[in-house]
């Protein structure tokens, strides 16, 4: 395994006074010998706060988006490209793990995993090993090059080349990009996602053939491009694997369920599958019959999910959510039920022949 005393750890982003105490205890915890740098801002209360170096770097500021839950949100891309970047200037060691400010460490079983997997292909492969990152919140299709942004554990010379030559966006045009039209994002009106933006910039300046005009410019050849970034330049954990989670989103702990698998996200398992496809053909991949993926599976279930959206949104015509619930939802669930009794008999015949 790794040795601590060969990582760095940025933990980068503003001072919460319940969480980023339990963040740096528990790296301390888990990886004793590591280096912390804290990246934060100027003015940030930090007494008592468990550090190596401490960077109060100047506030970039965020651009207002929506309030919502009673709480106004921003658009903090900036500050975290910029406290990441001013943390990983400091880091001289041969390994860095870059996390939020609020991010928990219940184990180092992350580091078991770094040189698991040796195999890879020719396509796209940009890093000289692969980044360790979160499953939750990396999408498998439909939104392309929107890798997780939690955190990050690789050589330094690796999360240098995610970050380092990636330009701040310019505000408010980057934010209010969709403003007057269809967003892929809801509410939310950014040209990209962070975690794209990250991604995207990074893996279209070292490949000219990967080309996004925004979140919406895509398509199926881009998130076969996607994928094929993805599996060769990183491999996704979940929380059972890396032992870090994130407090805000406690999907990021108590993942195993059949909606978090089945949502367009990465999960190990799927991650093993298609590593298994496009670097190793003799990997031994065990079959799970939970954990099997299956795009027809995929897509019946997003069709539950998108006629229980049409029933609960009230402006919604009468006409429109009455179809959802008498014909299209009774559907949906018949052809679920009949992929799903599909997916039990594939994962038999894979017992019975392995």
């Amino acid at each position: 395994m790794i040795d601590s005393k060969d990582i760095s750890v940025v933990v980068q982003g503003a001072i919460d006074l319940t969480e980023t105490p339990k963040c740096l205890n528990s790296i301390r915890k888990q990886l004793p010998e590591a280096k912390i740098i804290l990246s934060t801002w100027e003015g940030s209360n930090v007494e008592g706060l468990d550090y190596d170096v401490l960077l109060l770097n100047k506030d970039p500021g965020a651009f207002y988006v929506i309030s919502s839950g009673g709480g106004k949100i921003y658009n903090n891309l900036n500050r975290q490209l910029h406290s990441t970047k001013e943390g990983l200037k400091r880091v001289d060691t041969k390994y860095a793990l870059k996390v939020r400010s609020d991010i928990i460490l219940d184990s180092n079983s992350f580091l078991n995993y770094y040189d698991k997997f040796p195999k890879r292909c020719d396509e796209y492969k940009l890093f000289k090993n692969r980044i360790i990152i979160h499953s939750v919140s990396t999408r498998f299709g439909i939104i392309p090059f929107h890798f997780s942004d939690w955190w990050f554990f690789g050589l330094t010379e690796d999360l240098k080349t995610y970050f380092m030559d990636t330009p701040f966006v310019n505000e408010p045009e980057y934010t209010t990009y969709f403003v007057d039209k269809k967003s892929p994002y809801g509410e939310l009106k950014h040209r990209f996602a962070s975690e794209q933006y990250f991604a995207y910039q990074c893996f279209s300046r070292n490949f000219a053939d990967i080309k996004m005009r925004d979140g919406w410019d895509y398509n199926k050849e881009t998130i076969k491009k996607s994928q094929l970034v993805f599996i060769n330049n990183f491999i996704a954990l979940d929380y059972a694997q890396s032992g870090i989670w994130f407090n805000k989103h406690m999907i990021s702990k108590y993942e195993n369920t059949i909606g978090s698998m089945y949502t367009d996200l990465w999960h190990h398992y799927k991650w093993l599958e298609n590593y298994k496809k496009y670097c190793d053909k003799d990997y031994k991949l065990k079959p799970s019959l939970f954990m099997m993926d299956d795009d027809k599976l995929l897509k019946a279930i997003n069709k539950i999910k998108y006629n229980c959206d049409i029933l609960s949104n009230k402006k919604n015509k009468i006409t429109k959510r009455f179809l959802a619930l008498i014909f299209r939802l009774p559907y949906s669930l018949i052809l679920f039920l009949v992929k799903f009794i599909i997916q039990i008999i594939r994962f038999f015949i894979k017992i019975i022949f392995l």
